[in-house]
């Protein structure tokens, strides 16, 4: 029988900023924001496998990083007594890389604008909009690639009584590949198996629809 030992040694060193800012105006009923954040992430990932009662050894290693900016400026502001517009910007990037598989490098650029109302009376609320989303991905130095996305949603919530209501959503959804989903640098999981990400994977689309009745 073949028996081994696994040796596993990480280090994982990450840290997040964020400013946020509120403008209010003599209007109770308007107000401007903008937060602005970043995140960074360095790893150290590093597997061993070596058989017992021998020198013969398999070893993986990789140093996977991201460095990510987000900004966001956002304006509400009501319409009449039961009619509210939120609307605003968003600007991302986001960079990959791996110091150990140096030729691999991803980043990715999205603009994105939005557009949501929400409307209440009585036992009734809805709100529905609009996200409209630039990309552009540029993989390894040699693929550049954009997107335009449009992403719908809407919510409504009818009370059928103070102690039961009704609720209706819809959500379209960009759901993109994190750092490890996209970095080709091979891993073991054991002697015999290895792992690794696609740099070339693409976004894909989420369709969200629940009905709930929920009461107390």
């Amino acid at each position: 029988s073949f028996s081994y030992n696994k040796n596993d040694r990480d280090k994982n060193l990450s840290y997040y900023a964020s400013a946020y800012f509120k403008h209010l105006f003599s209007n109770p009923k308007k107000e401007l924001t903008f937060d602005m954040n970043y995140y960074h992430l360095q790893a150290s990932n590093s597997i061993r496998f070596s058989e017992n009662n021998s020198i013969v050894s398999q070893i993986s290693n990789s140093e996977p990083y991201q460095n990510s900016w987000n900004a966001r400026v956002n304006y509400c502001t009501a319409l009449g007594e039961n009619l509210k517009l939120e609307t605003g910007t968003k600007q991302s990037l986001t960079i990959l890389a791996d110091n150990d598989y140096l030729s691999f490098s991803y980043k990715q650029m999205v603009s994105a604008a939005y557009a949501l109302s929400t409307y209440t009376k009585q036992k009734f609320q809805i709100n529905g909009g609009a996200r409209i989303e630039y990309a552009s991905y540029k993989v390894n130095k040699d693929l550049n690639k954009t997107f335009i996305s449009v992403l719908p949603g809407i919510n409504a919530k009818y009370d059928l009584s103070n102690k039961d209501n009704l609720k209706f959503a819809y959500q379209k959804q960009i759901v993109r590949p994190n750092i490890y989903q996209l970095n080709p640098n091979r891993s073991a999981i054991d002697p015999y198996t290895t792992q690794k990400g696609n740099s070339y994977l693409k976004p894909i689309i989420r369709h969200t629809l629940a009905l709930n009745y929920s009461a107390t």
